[in-house]
């Protein structure tokens, strides 16, 4: 992803942020909170006894329980532009390594929950959990076996009103932004007042492919706190950019309403196209069948 990862690193290197995504999951059995989460650098990586092959971690942070000082576990959130169907087991590599690592310098062993934040403009149609990649049945046949969901890959152009609604606000307009890229979405769809303004704006304009002037990082820092919202975001772009990224989503998405169309229509099922259009999850169920049977 180059420097669009880095763009993205950056907004997870807030502890609020991190702490929305982690409790959108719903992998731990209780709300994590940002005075909970201590970020760990990737040049610090050593010093926590952890060890990464071949590549930085994206954002990594040390979970410690408010009221019990000894629970503790490891969290790595990791950014996707581009779906890698063995993403899932990249995620447990860079975990076991970890483990590996601390019992030689031996250090406890610590829990790890792997979080892939997936920003791309087609459905994830990889397993999301390791799980689903060994197989539901089969693990349920061999409970004793079972791998869990210590890795789990959000495809945030699939999230709920919900979940989007219960993120930090910065994320909300990061999600809104990926839901947009790949369904006719007008982008500005919420007002949202910033807390981390650049670092966002970043995000959004890498995500819409939109070139981050000096003239516009100037009017963007000028602003005043109470200034720093979505809404004066789109108001500093040119109507050149802002009609550039929007004709981009509207093109991808025309390609992708003709074939769930035509999917439909093959399986004598046009009537379904009306609620195709108004629903972003059976759109995107659609259109993941109609690739399928395209790829078989």
């Amino acid at each position: 992803m180059g420097n669009k990862d880095i763009t993205q690193r950056r907004l997870l290197e807030h502890a609020e942020i991190a702490a929305s995504i982690i409790n959108v999951t719903g992998r731990l059995p209780f709300p994590v909170f940002p005075d909970e989460l201590a970020y760990i650098p990737v040049h610090m990586l050593k010093q926590y006894g952890l060890k990464v092959r071949g590549q930085e971690r994206d954002s990594y942070w040390l979970y410690t329980n408010r009221n019990n000082q000894e629970l503790q576990i490891l969290i790595g959130i990791e950014n996707q532009s581009a779906e890698e169907y063995g993403m899932v087991f990249r995620e447990l590599d860079y975990a076991n390594s970890n483990r590996v690592q601390r019992m030689l310098e031996k250090k406890k062993p610590l829990l790890e929950l792997n979080i892939v934040l997936y920003y791309g403009k087609r459905t994830w149609k990889g397993p999301r959990t390791l799980r689903e990649a060994y197989g539901v049945d089969i693990c349920r046949q061999f409970p004793a076996l079972d791998p869990g969901d210590s890795v789990v890959v959000l495809d945030l152009g699939e999230m709920s009103e919900d979940h989007i609604s219960s993120l930090f606000p910065d994320m909300q307009a990061v999600v809104e932004v990926v839901k947009a890229n790949r369904f006719e979405k007008p982008y500005n769809v919420r007002e949202l007042k910033l807390s981390f303004f650049m670092d966002t704006v970043r995000v959004i304009c890498a995500l819409l492919e939109i070139e981050l002037t000096d003239e516009l990082l100037a009017a963007f820092s000028g602003l005043k706190e109470e200034e720093q919202t979505m809404s004066q975001f789109y108001a500093f772009l040119s109507k050149e950019q802002y009609e550039s990224a929007t004709n981009k989503g509207r093109t991808h998405q025309r390609q992708d309403d003709l074939k769930v169309y035509n999917f439909l229509k093959r399986h004598n099922r046009v009537h379904e196209y009306g609620d195709a259009l108004s629903s972003d999850s059976l759109f995107a169920s659609l259109l993941s069948q109609a690739e399928a049977e395209e790829r078989a």
